[in-house]
């Protein structure tokens, strides 16, 4: 996060950009490959820091779906439904979150 966006009082859920080893766009699915040490930092607060990773991701032109992995392997995220998928996600499974 830029200092001028923490100047406007936004908040991100991902400790470190850091956390994030490589993001793979392939037909409108982007793959987000995360290190170990992110996990820990999903765990924190799994939910938010998941639904706000999907939201910016599917805001980008020609993205409509987001997977996870650590180092290649796919994990499980939450979704605002309080099940758990390994699968793709998109928009439509954090909407409950927006009002």
């Amino acid at each position: 996060m830029s200092p001028e966006e923490a100047a406007r009082g936004w908040q991100t859920a991902l400790s470190s950009p850091d956390d994030v080893q490589a993001v793979k766009l392939q037909a409108g699915t982007v793959t987000v490959d995360l290190n170990e040490d992110a996990q820990q930092a999903i765990t924190s607060d799994p939910l938010a820091t998941v639904a706000q990773i999907v939201c910016t991701l599917t805001a980008q032109p020609g993205v409509g779906r987001v997977e996870f992995s650590i180092d290649g392997t796919a994990i499980e995220v939450p979704r605002a439904d309080g099940s758990l998928t390994d699968a793709a996600v998109t928009r439509d499974d954090y909407a409950p979150l927006f009002g």
